[in-house]
């Protein structure tokens, strides 16, 4: 390009940036100022002026949940397995609900290594997002997950009504410090069977009295429930005001003085020391076939058809009237997402229905936590009203931390007295000082 044509070139490009800026003002200005009208001709309605908009919320993703659920190997799917396909059955039906949520079920073995709490506990800091949504949790291994931090409190998530209509004893089990963690949905608990039309004997007076052989679980690791319960009867507690465990001198001189007698009247067996589970105690006494025995409503329900005169009556009281030891597996929320959180407690909330809970726990065989749940059985079989009362009256089984002090303790001085290694005097006063070493 030349010097002139670059110069020609330039002086154009001057002229034409200014023609169209003047051409832009002057549209503008026709587009602010209203028009005139015209003679004869309607006048026009100005246009609006626009004003900017704000752009629409960018939609959010409903992202669907499927709630995971891990739960013992009672719910092994399975044709044959009722407890599992009424449970499964639920799930779909809450699923198909217009709020419901589907779910899955991933069975875990019930305790110890690589059990329901192991797993739990190890996942948690490392591997979170493989947590489950909801657990299902023994009363000991429920106690342990809320104290380690494991699992969320549950009572703000449910209705008061479902809270308020839990068993006393289930309630309290499914509690830490005043705060519900997890929901009963399987109780069970001891109470005394026979195969006699025989009256049941109300004391161990009456008992003693009638001489008839009574089995019952020593315990192993840990006392049994039955002799805790005795022991409670005798007016024994197992915790001072500040939760720590103790041993009560009188109550258990009184329990021991009674095993003892009833050792000598022929009312314990033999080998009373022997029987550590209720396995054994249920071998014992099946082979016996007489006397009567501690048998928990889990087992008094799969073999009542095939007892010949089943009859059930409360355990025999010593000092204050018997009540037995309530324990079961609680429903427990896992996950910390509140939009995850609420879909469980829905959930939950559904299988916990008293419909729902009481076919469950009759296809289970076990009986339910919540008193709306057992309204739900047969009325005129008896054994429903009996179970009721039972479990209104049960008490929550002692704290793990508590039984494991007081298990050795109270197991050797049982055994020192029926091998007359000791007094019951001289018994419950060592298991006392053993239980308070420090103390004079």
């Amino acid at each position: 390009m030349t010097p002139f044509t670059a110069s020609v070139f330039h002086i154009f490009r001057r002229f034409a940036s200014r023609s169209v800026l003047v051409l832009l003002v002057s549209l503008a200005a026709c587009a602010s100022a209203p028009a005139s009208p015209t003679p004869g001709l309607p006048t026009p309605t100005p246009l609006a002026t626009l004003q900017p908009q704000p752009a629409p919320p960018t939609p959010v993703p409903d992202t669907s949940i499927t709630l995971t659920l891990w739960l013992p190997t009672r719910f092994l799917p399975a044709e044959d397995n009722a407890a599992y396909q009424v449970l499964q059955r639920q799930l779909d039906e809450f699923a198909r609900a217009p709020d419901g949520t589907p779910s899955q079920i991933v069975v875990k073995q019930d305790r110890g290594p690589g059990g329901l709490l192991d797993l739990l506990r190890t996942a948690s800091p490392v591997a979170p997002a493989v947590l489950p949504d909801i657990i299902a949790l023994d009363n000991a291994d429920l106690e342990t997950a809320a104290r380690s931090g494991l699992i969320q409190p549950i009572g703000p998530l449910l209705p008061a009504d479902l809270v308020d209509d839990l068993y006393p004893f289930a309630r309290d089990l499914g509690s830490l410090n005043g705060e519900l963690y997890g929901v009963l949905y399987s109780a069970d608990l001891e109470h005394l069977a026979t195969n006699s039309t025989t009256p049941l004997p109300q004391t161990w007076r009456d008992l003693l009295e009638t001489q008839r052989r009574y089995f019952f679980a020593l315990g192993n690791n840990t006392i049994s429930d039955a002799v805790l319960s005795h022991y409670l009867s005798a007016g024994g507690k197992l915790t001072d005001e500040q939760g720590n465990p103790l041993l009560d001198e009188i109550a258990l001189r009184t329990l021991l003085e009674t095993y003892l007698e009833a050792r000598d009247a022929g009312v314990l067996p033999g080998n009373f020391v022997e029987l550590d589970s209720a396995d054994k105690v249920w071998n014992a006494w099946r082979g016996l076939g007489t006397g009567m025995t501690n048998l928990n409503a889990t087992r008094y329900l799969s073999v009542e058809t095939r007892l010949p005169d089943p009859q059930v009556g409360d355990l025999p009281a010593l000092i204050q009237p018997a009540r037995s030891l309530g324990r079961g597996w609680a429903y427990a929320i896992v996950t910390q997402d509140p939009r995850r959180q609420a879909a469980a407690a829905q959930l939950l909330q559904s299988v916990l229905s008293p419909q729902n809970n009481g076919e469950w726990t009759q296809a289970a065989g076990v009986l339910p936590g919540r008193a709306a749940a057992l309204a739900q059985w047969d009325q005129g079989n008896p054994y429903t009203t009996f179970a009721g009362d039972q479990l209104a009256r049960a008490q929550p089984l002692p704290p793990a931390a508590v039984r494991n002090a007081v298990s050795p303790v109270l197991r050797k001085a049982i055994e020192d007295v029926l091998a007359e290694r000791a007094t019951p005097a001289e018994a419950a006063r060592t298991a006392v000082a053993a239980m308070n070493p420090g103390k004079p």
